[in-house]
């Protein structure tokens, strides 16, 4: 499964990595929702909304997608943009 292994892990809950839980693309609105599960002890979930300029780019690109999966580009969106800050690895499922 592909992930985002952290910077710096979130102490307070040893959290060292994230992975997609769910996706929602709304294109009627130009929004997505992108859901993300903790590791760790607690495994909690934290949701985005992105919308806007962001999410029409988010949208277009998704359908012209090649050799980069939906997860990875989703994941790699929120790091370069400091959501969530650290390295994608893994292979899609």
């Amino acid at each position: 499964m592909e992930r985002l292994d952290l910077t710096t892990p979130v102490t307070f809950t040893d959290v060292t990595s994230y992975t997609v839980a769910s996706i929602t693309l709304d294109y009627e609105n130009t929004l997505v929702y992108i859901r993300v599960r903790t590791s760790g002890g607690d495994k909690g979930t934290k949701v985005f909304q992105i919308d806007g300029p962001n999410a029409k780019t988010i949208l277009d690109a998704l359908n012209k997608l090649s050799t980069t999966s939906l997860h990875k580009r989703l994941l790699g969106y929120l790091n370069t943009n400091g959501l969530l800050l650290g390295t994608v690895s893994g292979l899609p499922d």
